[in-house]
Protein backbone atom coordinates (compact mmCIF):
# COMPACT_ATOMS: atom_id res chain seq x y z
CA UNK A 1 0.00 0.00 0.00
CA UNK A 2 1.18 3.51 -0.81
CA UNK A 3 0.71 6.69 1.19
CA UNK A 4 -2.16 8.68 -0.29
CA UNK A 5 -0.31 11.93 0.33
CA UNK A 6 3.33 11.41 -0.62
CA UNK A 7 3.26 8.01 -2.34
CA UNK A 8 5.71 6.36 0.08
CA UNK A 9 5.40 2.56 0.22
CA UNK A 10 3.94 1.36 3.53
CA UNK A 11 4.38 -1.99 5.22
CA UNK A 12 1.41 -4.25 5.91
CA UNK A 13 -0.76 -2.82 8.67
CA UNK A 14 1.23 0.45 8.85
CA UNK A 15 -1.30 3.31 9.13
CA UNK A 16 0.99 6.31 9.59
CA UNK A 17 3.45 7.26 6.83
CA UNK A 18 7.07 7.24 8.05
CA UNK A 19 7.92 10.09 5.65
CA UNK A 20 5.11 12.64 5.93
CA UNK A 21 3.19 11.27 8.92
CA UNK A 22 -0.12 11.14 7.06
CA UNK A 23 -2.73 8.69 8.46
CA UNK A 24 -3.71 6.00 5.93
CA UNK A 25 -6.70 3.80 6.70
CA UNK A 26 -5.29 0.36 5.87
CA UNK A 27 -8.60 -1.40 6.44
CA UNK A 28 -10.54 0.95 4.14
CA UNK A 29 -7.86 0.66 1.47
CA UNK A 30 -8.06 -3.13 1.54
CA UNK A 31 -11.82 -3.06 1.12
CA UNK A 32 -11.53 -0.59 -1.78
CA UNK A 33 -8.99 -2.83 -3.52
CA UNK A 34 -11.22 -5.88 -3.14
CA UNK A 35 -14.24 -3.94 -4.41
CA UNK A 36 -12.26 -2.84 -7.48
CA UNK A 37 -11.11 -6.41 -8.02
CA UNK A 38 -14.72 -7.61 -7.99
CA UNK A 39 -15.73 -4.90 -10.46
CA UNK A 40 -12.82 -5.76 -12.76
CA UNK A 41 -13.93 -9.38 -12.82
CA UNK A 42 -17.47 -8.37 -13.70
CA UNK A 43 -16.22 -6.24 -16.60
CA UNK A 44 -13.89 -8.89 -17.93
CA UNK A 45 -15.10 -11.26 -20.59
CA UNK A 46 -14.99 -14.95 -20.05
CA UNK A 47 -11.25 -15.09 -20.71
CA UNK A 48 -10.80 -16.43 -17.15
CA UNK A 49 -12.86 -19.29 -15.84
CA UNK A 50 -14.48 -19.19 -12.36
CA UNK A 51 -11.72 -21.37 -10.91
CA UNK A 52 -9.04 -19.10 -12.39
CA UNK A 53 -10.63 -16.08 -10.76
CA UNK A 54 -10.68 -17.82 -7.36
CA UNK A 55 -6.98 -18.63 -7.69
CA UNK A 56 -6.18 -15.01 -8.54
CA UNK A 57 -8.11 -13.79 -5.47
CA UNK A 58 -6.27 -16.22 -3.20
CA UNK A 59 -2.93 -15.16 -4.66
CA UNK A 60 -3.77 -11.50 -4.08
CA UNK A 61 -4.36 -12.16 -0.35
CA UNK A 62 -1.25 -11.86 1.77
CA UNK A 63 0.20 -15.16 3.00
CA UNK A 64 -0.74 -15.88 6.60
CA UNK A 65 2.81 -15.88 7.92
CA UNK A 66 3.33 -12.30 6.74
CA UNK A 67 0.21 -10.86 8.40
CA UNK A 68 1.16 -8.87 11.48
CA UNK A 69 -0.96 -8.94 14.64
CA UNK A 70 -1.44 -5.17 14.46
CA UNK A 71 -3.17 -5.65 11.12
CA UNK A 72 -5.79 -8.02 12.58
CA UNK A 73 -6.10 -6.33 15.98
CA UNK A 74 -8.56 -3.60 14.83
CA UNK A 75 -10.90 -6.32 13.56
CA UNK A 76 -10.81 -8.13 16.90
CA UNK A 77 -11.27 -5.01 19.04
CA UNK A 78 -13.89 -3.40 16.80
CA UNK A 79 -14.90 0.23 16.39
CA UNK A 80 -13.30 1.26 19.70
CA UNK A 81 -9.80 0.30 18.59
CA UNK A 82 -8.53 3.84 18.03
CA UNK A 83 -10.08 5.00 21.30
CA UNK A 84 -8.55 2.15 23.32
CA UNK A 85 -5.18 2.66 21.68
CA UNK A 86 -4.97 6.44 22.06
CA UNK A 87 -6.80 7.19 25.33
CA UNK A 88 -5.17 6.54 28.69
CA UNK A 89 -8.37 6.55 30.77
CA UNK A 90 -11.48 4.50 30.12
CA UNK A 91 -14.62 5.83 31.82
CA UNK A 92 -16.59 2.71 30.96
CA UNK A 93 -14.14 0.55 32.90
CA UNK A 94 -14.14 3.06 35.76
CA UNK A 95 -17.92 3.34 36.15
CA UNK A 96 -19.01 -0.15 35.09
CA UNK A 97 -15.78 -1.82 36.33
CA UNK A 98 -16.19 -5.63 36.27
CA UNK A 99 -19.32 -5.53 34.15
CA UNK A 100 -17.31 -3.88 31.38
CA UNK A 101 -14.74 -6.68 31.67
CA UNK A 102 -17.50 -9.18 30.96
CA UNK A 103 -18.72 -7.06 28.05
CA UNK A 104 -15.22 -7.21 26.54
CA UNK A 105 -15.08 -11.01 26.93
CA UNK A 106 -12.66 -10.92 29.86
CA UNK A 107 -14.81 -13.48 31.61
CA UNK A 108 -12.73 -14.88 34.43
CA UNK A 109 -11.40 -11.43 35.38
CA UNK A 110 -14.95 -10.04 35.45
CA UNK A 111 -16.41 -12.99 37.39
CA UNK A 112 -13.66 -12.92 40.03
CA UNK A 113 -14.03 -9.16 40.33
CA UNK A 114 -17.80 -9.43 40.82
CA UNK A 115 -17.39 -12.16 43.44
CA UNK A 116 -14.87 -10.09 45.39
CA UNK A 117 -17.13 -7.04 45.10
CA UNK A 118 -20.08 -9.04 46.41
CA UNK A 119 -18.08 -10.33 49.39
CA UNK A 120 -16.86 -6.81 50.15
CA UNK A 121 -20.41 -5.43 50.10
CA UNK A 122 -21.71 -8.19 52.40
CA UNK A 123 -18.92 -8.33 54.96
CA UNK A 124 -17.15 -4.95 54.87
CA UNK A 125 -20.24 -2.73 54.68
CA UNK A 126 -19.07 0.92 54.70
CA UNK A 127 -15.43 0.02 54.01
CA UNK A 128 -16.44 -1.56 50.70
CA UNK A 129 -17.32 1.92 49.41
CA UNK A 130 -13.82 3.13 50.25
CA UNK A 131 -12.37 0.16 48.36
CA UNK A 132 -14.54 0.91 45.31
CA UNK A 133 -13.46 4.55 45.30
CA UNK A 134 -9.84 3.37 45.11
CA UNK A 135 -10.34 0.45 42.70
CA UNK A 136 -12.55 2.18 40.09
CA UNK A 137 -9.97 4.80 38.97
CA UNK A 138 -7.29 2.10 38.87
CA UNK A 139 -9.45 0.05 36.50
CA UNK A 140 -10.11 3.15 34.40
CA UNK A 141 -6.39 3.87 33.95
CA UNK A 142 -5.21 0.29 33.42
CA UNK A 143 -8.00 -1.25 31.33
CA UNK A 144 -7.03 -0.05 27.83
CA UNK A 145 -3.43 -1.27 27.90
CA UNK A 146 -4.39 -4.50 29.68
CA UNK A 147 -7.20 -5.29 27.24
CA UNK A 148 -5.04 -4.62 24.16
CA UNK A 149 -2.37 -7.02 25.49
CA UNK A 150 -4.99 -9.73 25.98
CA UNK A 151 -6.45 -8.99 22.54
CA UNK A 152 -3.02 -9.39 20.89
CA UNK A 153 -2.54 -12.78 22.54
CA UNK A 154 -5.94 -13.92 21.36
CA UNK A 155 -5.28 -12.77 17.80
CA UNK A 156 -2.02 -14.72 17.83
CA UNK A 157 -3.91 -17.81 18.98
CA UNK A 158 -6.40 -17.35 16.14
CA UNK A 159 -3.51 -17.21 13.63
CA UNK A 160 -1.87 -20.33 15.09
CA UNK A 161 -5.16 -22.21 15.20
CA UNK A 162 -5.97 -21.37 11.57
CA UNK A 163 -2.64 -21.48 9.68
CA UNK A 164 -4.26 -21.92 6.23
CA UNK A 165 -6.72 -19.01 6.55
CA UNK A 166 -6.36 -16.10 4.16
CA UNK A 167 -6.24 -12.59 5.54
CA UNK A 168 -9.90 -12.04 4.72
CA UNK A 169 -10.85 -15.21 6.61
CA UNK A 170 -8.70 -14.20 9.58
CA UNK A 171 -10.32 -10.79 9.69
CA UNK A 172 -13.76 -12.40 9.77
CA UNK A 173 -12.67 -14.82 12.51
CA UNK A 174 -11.25 -11.96 14.61
CA UNK A 175 -14.50 -10.02 14.29
CA UNK A 176 -16.42 -13.07 15.45
CA UNK A 177 -14.16 -13.87 18.42
CA UNK A 178 -13.73 -10.29 19.59
CA UNK A 179 -17.32 -9.07 19.28
CA UNK A 180 -18.56 -7.75 22.68
CA UNK A 181 -21.33 -9.77 24.32
CA UNK A 182 -24.40 -8.09 25.78
CA UNK A 183 -26.87 -10.83 26.71
CA UNK A 184 -24.34 -12.96 28.57
CA UNK A 185 -23.02 -9.87 30.36
CA UNK A 186 -26.50 -8.90 31.55
CA UNK A 187 -27.18 -12.49 32.63
CA UNK A 188 -23.97 -12.73 34.68
CA UNK A 189 -24.57 -9.29 36.18
CA UNK A 190 -28.12 -10.30 37.16
CA UNK A 191 -26.70 -13.39 38.89
CA UNK A 192 -24.19 -11.14 40.68
CA UNK A 193 -26.92 -8.78 41.90
CA UNK A 194 -29.12 -11.67 43.05
CA UNK A 195 -26.21 -13.28 44.88
CA UNK A 196 -25.26 -9.98 46.51
CA UNK A 197 -28.80 -9.30 47.73
CA UNK A 198 -29.12 -12.88 49.01
CA UNK A 199 -25.78 -12.57 50.80
CA UNK A 200 -26.73 -9.29 52.45
CA UNK A 201 -30.09 -10.65 53.62
CA UNK A 202 -28.59 -13.91 54.89
CA UNK A 203 -25.67 -12.21 56.64
CA UNK A 204 -27.95 -9.65 58.24
CA UNK A 205 -30.36 -12.32 59.40
CA UNK A 206 -27.70 -14.62 60.83
CA UNK A 207 -25.30 -12.06 62.26
CA UNK A 208 -26.57 -8.52 62.52
CA UNK A 209 -29.95 -9.76 63.69
CA UNK A 210 -28.37 -10.98 66.92
CA UNK A 211 -25.61 -8.44 67.39
CA UNK A 212 -27.36 -6.89 70.42
CA UNK A 213 -28.52 -10.18 71.88
CA UNK A 214 -26.01 -10.20 74.74
CA UNK A 215 -26.68 -6.57 75.68
CA UNK A 216 -30.44 -7.10 75.62
CA UNK A 217 -30.14 -10.23 77.76
CA UNK A 218 -28.20 -8.26 80.36
CA UNK A 219 -30.73 -5.40 80.30
CA UNK A 220 -33.61 -7.84 80.61
CA UNK A 221 -32.00 -9.60 83.57
CA UNK A 222 -31.38 -6.28 85.35
CA UNK A 223 -35.01 -5.28 84.86
CA UNK A 224 -36.27 -8.63 86.10
CA UNK A 225 -34.17 -8.38 89.26
CA UNK A 226 -35.58 -4.92 89.97
CA UNK A 227 -39.13 -6.15 89.37
CA UNK A 228 -38.65 -9.01 91.80
CA UNK A 229 -37.34 -6.59 94.39
CA UNK A 230 -40.35 -4.24 94.13
CA UNK A 231 -42.72 -7.22 94.02
CA UNK A 232 -41.51 -8.26 97.46
CA UNK A 233 -42.09 -4.69 98.63
CA UNK A 234 -45.67 -4.72 97.30
CA UNK A 235 -46.33 -8.08 98.96
CA UNK A 236 -45.69 -6.44 102.34
CA UNK A 237 -48.55 -4.05 101.65
CA UNK A 238 -51.36 -4.74 104.14
CA UNK A 239 -53.95 -4.14 101.40
CA UNK A 240 -53.97 -7.23 99.19
CA UNK A 241 -53.18 -6.68 95.52
CA UNK A 242 -52.74 -9.57 93.08
CA UNK A 243 -49.84 -8.73 90.74
CA UNK A 244 -50.47 -9.87 87.13
CA UNK A 245 -47.49 -8.45 85.20
CA UNK A 246 -44.81 -5.79 85.16
CA UNK A 247 -42.88 -3.53 82.82
CA UNK A 248 -39.46 -1.95 82.94
CA UNK A 249 -37.94 0.96 81.00
CA UNK A 250 -34.25 1.82 80.93
CA UNK A 251 -33.22 5.43 80.46
CA UNK A 252 -29.63 6.33 79.56
CA UNK A 253 -28.58 9.93 80.12
CA UNK A 254 -25.51 10.89 82.12
CA UNK A 255 -26.48 7.95 84.33
CA UNK A 256 -28.64 4.89 83.79
CA UNK A 257 -31.85 4.54 85.75
CA UNK A 258 -34.84 2.20 85.67
CA UNK A 259 -38.57 2.91 85.75
CA UNK A 260 -40.42 -0.11 87.15
CA UNK A 261 -44.18 -0.63 86.91
CA UNK A 262 -46.22 -3.41 88.49
CA UNK A 263 -49.77 -4.04 87.43
CA UNK A 264 -52.21 -5.82 89.72
CA UNK A 265 -55.89 -6.24 90.48
CA UNK A 266 -57.80 -5.24 93.59
CA UNK A 267 -61.57 -5.51 93.95
CA UNK A 268 -62.03 -5.97 90.19
CA UNK A 269 -60.07 -2.88 89.14
CA UNK A 270 -56.47 -2.38 88.05
CA UNK A 271 -53.84 -1.00 90.39
CA UNK A 272 -50.41 0.26 89.29
CA UNK A 273 -47.21 0.71 91.29
CA UNK A 274 -44.49 2.94 89.92
CA UNK A 275 -40.91 2.67 91.20
CA UNK A 276 -37.82 4.46 89.93
CA UNK A 277 -34.06 4.53 90.53
CA UNK A 278 -33.71 8.09 89.19
CA UNK A 279 -32.67 9.35 92.63
CA UNK A 280 -30.07 6.62 93.02
CA UNK A 281 -32.16 4.17 95.05
CA UNK A 282 -35.28 2.19 94.25
CA UNK A 283 -38.15 4.38 95.46
CA UNK A 284 -41.92 4.07 95.20
CA UNK A 285 -42.93 7.16 93.24
CA UNK A 286 -46.65 6.56 92.78
CA UNK A 287 -49.48 4.07 93.31
CA UNK A 288 -52.97 4.20 91.82
CA UNK A 289 -54.73 2.40 94.69
CA UNK A 290 -56.82 5.52 95.43
CA UNK A 291 -57.51 6.42 91.80
CA UNK A 292 -60.97 4.82 91.83
CA UNK A 293 -62.07 7.23 94.58
CA UNK A 294 -60.98 10.26 92.55
CA UNK A 295 -62.75 8.82 89.48
CA UNK A 296 -66.00 8.63 91.45
CA UNK A 297 -65.62 12.21 92.70
CA UNK A 298 -64.95 13.43 89.15
CA UNK A 299 -68.12 11.73 87.89
CA UNK A 300 -70.14 13.21 90.76
CA UNK A 301 -68.59 16.65 90.23
CA UNK A 302 -67.31 16.91 93.81
CA UNK A 303 -63.60 16.70 92.99
CA UNK A 304 -61.36 19.62 94.04
CA UNK A 305 -58.63 21.25 91.92
CA UNK A 306 -55.92 19.62 93.99
CA UNK A 307 -57.59 16.23 93.60
CA UNK A 308 -57.81 16.80 89.83
CA UNK A 309 -54.03 17.25 89.72
CA UNK A 310 -53.57 14.04 91.69
CA UNK A 311 -55.94 12.21 89.33
CA UNK A 312 -54.02 13.48 86.28
CA UNK A 313 -50.77 12.24 87.81
CA UNK A 314 -52.26 8.82 88.52
CA UNK A 315 -53.66 8.63 84.98
CA UNK A 316 -50.20 9.44 83.66
CA UNK A 317 -48.84 6.40 85.52
CA UNK A 318 -51.32 4.15 83.70
CA UNK A 319 -50.51 5.79 80.37
CA UNK A 320 -46.77 5.31 80.90
CA UNK A 321 -47.34 1.67 81.71
CA UNK A 322 -49.25 1.16 78.44
CA UNK A 323 -46.59 3.08 76.50
CA UNK A 324 -43.74 0.92 77.83
CA UNK A 325 -45.82 -2.19 77.16
CA UNK A 326 -46.22 -1.31 73.45
CA UNK A 327 -42.56 -0.28 73.08
CA UNK A 328 -41.51 -3.61 74.59
CA UNK A 329 -43.67 -5.48 72.06
CA UNK A 330 -42.03 -3.57 69.19
CA UNK A 331 -38.54 -4.35 70.50
CA UNK A 332 -39.40 -8.05 70.81
CA UNK A 333 -40.48 -8.17 67.15
CA UNK A 334 -37.11 -6.75 66.03
CA UNK A 335 -35.31 -9.79 67.50
CA UNK A 336 -32.21 -8.09 68.92
CA UNK A 337 -31.51 -5.99 65.81
CA UNK A 338 -31.26 -2.98 68.10
CA UNK A 339 -30.71 -2.35 71.81
CA UNK A 340 -33.93 -3.02 73.73
CA UNK A 341 -34.73 -0.64 76.61
CA UNK A 342 -38.32 -1.67 77.34
CA UNK A 343 -39.44 -5.05 78.66
CA UNK A 344 -42.61 -6.83 79.75
CA UNK A 345 -42.68 -9.65 82.31
CA UNK A 346 -45.49 -12.00 83.25
CA UNK A 347 -46.39 -12.86 86.83
CA UNK A 348 -44.78 -16.29 86.46
CA UNK A 349 -41.42 -14.69 85.53
CA UNK A 350 -41.58 -12.23 88.40
CA UNK A 351 -42.52 -14.59 91.21
CA UNK A 352 -40.36 -17.50 90.00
Amino acid sequence: MECKKCGNTLRNGENFCTVCGYYNDWKAAREEEKAKLDVDFDEEDDFFSTEDKKEIIVEEDFPVEHIEVETLLPYYVGDDYDFLQQKKFNWNACLLNWVYFLYRRLYWQGIIGLILSSLAIVFLNFYSMIIFVIVCPILGYSFNSYYLKIAKRRVEKIQKKNPRFTQNALETECKKKGKPVVILTLLLYAIFLAGTVFGIVTYTKNNLGGRYKKVNQENRLDCLNYLRTVYKDVERNPQYVYITEGTCSITNTTTTYYDIYLKGTESNHNVYFYYSTATGNMVLRETTEDKIEYDVKQKEGTITEEEKKILERLQEVENNYDKIYHLAEQSARKKDKEIARNFVFSREEIVR
